[in-house]
């Protein structure tokens, strides 16, 4: 009798830290490819291609699809010492059935780096 409220917990509290434990890994992989993404657009002047490609690349290599993410850098255009910010969201589904018999939806993972732009105006 003991054995089988204890086992119930134990597994109960194995699932929350398997799922805080991949929660922790998409926001950390959230993180990552904001800072990158704010780095390259400091130097590349703003919001580019290139940028949003290293972007998509980050979040891949982390095993994060990049088609769902929503990815916002401004100024569009950035000239020396301008403020370049990147903003990332995503929306986290649950990966255990925890949380979703729990009735606790998606969560939504943010994250925004700022860089200042390296690029000098053109003549």
């Amino acid at each position: 009798m003991e054995f089988a409220l204890v086992m119930g917990l134990v597994v109960t509290l194995f699932l929350a830290l398997v799922e805080f434990g991949f929660l922790l890994d998409e926001e950390l992989a959230i993180a990552a490819a904001a800072r990158s993404g704010a780095r390259l657009a400091a130097v590349e002047g703003g919001d580019t291609a290139r940028v949003r490609e290293a972007i998509a690349e980050e979040l891949a290599g982390f095993g994060v699809d990049p088609e769902g993410v929503t990815v916002a850098i401004s100024p569009h255009r950035a000239i020396y010492g301008t403020q370049v910010t990147v903003a990332l969201a995503h929306e986290y589904a649950f990966r255990t059935p925890l949380f979703e018999r729990l009735g606790l939806g998606p969560l939504e993972l943010r994250a925004t780096a700022v860089a200042r732009s390296e690029k000098l105006a053109s003549p």
